[in-house]
């Protein structure tokens, strides 16, 4: 410990008068916060605490400090315990109160501890130097006391003022190839775009519309399960979507939240998402059975057990799996662009469509399996809306390349290519909206102190954590951004690649207003349920999309009416087109306006 401002013991107080809770709290938060202990490492001292036990394990995190720049991990404490530590009942309560301290990293009020304790060590820091004043005084050495009043002034203040741009070692690393230490992606393109992949303390978010690239058209009938089992039918997927009142736009997406289950090789299984695309290349495969299917290009079959694009199989080459045996690609004939229907399966991922076995897949699972398994790399993966067990499923089957409902019956096989994997996952569930961005931090301090340091994070999705702050309805807009925001910190605080996910969507800006049977109200407000006006009438909002930003156009008609949407939102002009900016709206369109009673 720094002796620029000495503390005996006779002169200062304890934290006796706070509780042994609070101590453990503020060793907590030594640990948790690297740039708090940073500021105070100097001015603290074990004996501002009650027990042996916290007085030992303040002065190891002191003298780790000072020795390496970092907090101790659990592997430094056991290896410092068995070295200096004989004593069997002290060993014991150390590990009783380092097993307390670890339990609290996601206490709620550390930031109010951190203050407190923040205050009473500068105090007890001015307190010793006011005592020294009055030694310098007497014996006249005046000029020794502001320099000293000074450091008591200065004590706990933050100790990092940035990056000298002259010194050599910040020049090295800031040139050196493992400043960034990207991971790269299984995608070449990618990786080159972005200059060897994903770095450390980067966000990498992937935005991608509902549906694309695994679809089918209006036609395709599949079989679905609904009313709590009691009725099961066959349905083109077209009807249900309009059973359902989902919109014909494109980009359209439809949560369900009741029964609803879709015909697979294992069972009736839960619809998690009904989607439109945006239009796309389609076309219609012809199969030796007979049957044929509209899709899209990079639609998935199981072709010779193993998932394959439409654009990627070869005609009258290759065993297809169908609900009534096997079949093979006999021609495919090129449609129109045009826009497209899918489902999103829990747990199997994959459905028959017109009786042909369907598969809808995951990109951050690819992201991180490729990271895992390629390239050796330890991640973590957050999960807040599949069971942990379903992501598990999607790793192995990856890893294996059996389909995730045919690994039981090749475990061994699987089992023995997972364990010769050179990296190492961490699949971590969370209800949704109840873990924030304090969990995962929590959490990821947590594996890294029992050995698990990760190479990259992911976390599907940042829209399903919660916010410190509970939004009113009126705030509701901000919340996903502020997640965001805070995701991107959590990253840079790591420095670890951190890659999540959202969904593009059309959309207005927040400000914009619709009409409702109680007045106009701001579409940043509206909620599932409520009722706008459309040129139908009065109709229920059936889905909500993400908030994300951005560029925006504003739109003026010769009335005066403005209207500021994105480059996607489509507008109804003359002749019942539909179009967007991106799709050629422009000055001299002829739009829909509300008609102003007389």
């Amino acid at each position: 410990m720094s002796n620029n401002i000495p503390i005996t013991k006779k002169n200062f107080d304890t934290l006796t008068e706070y509780g042994i809770s609070f101590q453990i709290k503020t060793v907590a938060v030594l640990l948790k916060n690297y740039n708090f202990l940073e500021q105070i490492h100097d001015i603290i001292t074990p004996n501002f605490y009650d027990s042996d036990a916290m007085k030992w394990i303040v002065k190891i995190i002191i003298e780790h400090y000072m020795a390496y720049r970092i907090a101790p991990t659990m592997e430094v404490f056991k290896i410092e315990l068995d070295r200096e530590i004989e004593n069997k009942i002290m060993k014991e309560s150390i590990i009783e109160k380092l097993r307390s301290i670890y339990n609290n990293f996601g206490s709620t009020d550390l930031e109010y501890v951190q203050n407190n304790f923040l205050n009473f060590v500068k105090n007890q820091v001015m307190k010793q130097a006011v005592l020294d004043a009055v030694t310098i005084i007497e014996k006249g050495n005046y000029d020794e006391l502001r320099p000293m009043l000074d450091k008591a002034l200065r004590a706990g203040s933050e100790q990092n003022i940035g990056i000298m741009w002259k010194e050599k070692e910040y020049f090295i690393r800031r040139v050196g190839e493992t400043l960034r230490s990207p991971v790269a992606t299984p995608w070449d393109v990618l990786n080159e775009i972005m200059d060897g992949g994903l770095g450390s303390g980067e966000l990498g978010i992937v935005v991608a519309p509902g549906g694309i690239g695994k679809c089918v058209g209006e036609d395709t009938e599949i079989e679905i399960e609904y009313e709590q089992r009691l009725k099961q039918e066959k349905i083109k997927i077209s009807d249900l979507f309009n059973r359902l009142n989902i919109s014909d736009k494109e980009n359209v997406q439809f949560v369900p939240n009741f029964y609803l289950k879709v015909k697979t090789p294992y069972g009736y299984k839960n619809i998690k998402n009904l989607f439109r695309t945006e239009k796309q290349q389609s076309v219609r495969c012809y199969f030796g059975n007979n049957k044929t299917l509209e899709c899209g290009l990079d639609h998935r079959f199981k072709v010779n057990g193993e998932w394959t694009k439409v654009k990627d199989i070869k005609i009258n080459n290759g065993i297809i799996e169908t609900e009534s045996g096997l079949t093979y690609l006999k021609k495919i004939h090129y449609g129109k662009e045009k826009v497209l229907y899918d489902i999103s399966v829990e747990d199997v991922n994959c459905y028959y469509s017109n009786g042909i076995l369907s598969h809808n897949s995951w990109m951050l699972v690819a992201i991180a399996n490729h990271a895992v398994k390629q390239l050796g790399k330890n991640v973590i993966y957050y999960t807040m809306e599949l069971s942990g067990d379903s992501v598990g499923l999607r790793h192995d089957a990856r890893t294996s390349g059996f389909a995730s409902q045919d690994i039981k019956f090749h475990q061994d096989e699987v089992f023995e290519g997972i364990s010769k994997v050179r990296g190492n996952l961490v699949i971590k569930e969370f209800p949704t909206k109840n873990a924030s961005i304090d969990t995962l931090r929590t959490h990821l301090m947590r594996c890294t102190t029992f050995g698990f340091k990760p190479d990259m994070v992911i976390v599907d999705y940042p829209d399903l954590l919660k916010t410190q702050v509970n939004y009113s309805k009126v705030e509701k807009r901000f919340e996903l951004e502020n997640i965001y925001e805070d995701t991107r910190g959590l990253a840079g605080e790591f420095k670890i690649p951190l890659w999540a996910a959202s969904q593009a969507n059309r959309c207005h800006i927040l400000t914009d207003k619709v009409n409702t049977k109680d007045g106009e109200i701001e579409i940043g407000n509206v909620k599932i349920g409520t009722e706008i006006l459309t040129h139908q009438g009065m109709k229920k909002i059936k889905y909500v999309s993400s908030i994300i930003k951005q560029p925006v156009y504003k739109i003026k008609t010769k009335l005066g009416k403005e209207i500021i949407i994105s480059a996607n939102h489509e507008i109804p002009t003359l002749y019942k087109k539909l179009k967007s900016i991106s799709t050629g709206l422009k000055s001299g369109d002829k739009i829909f306006i509300k008609k102003h009673k007389k």
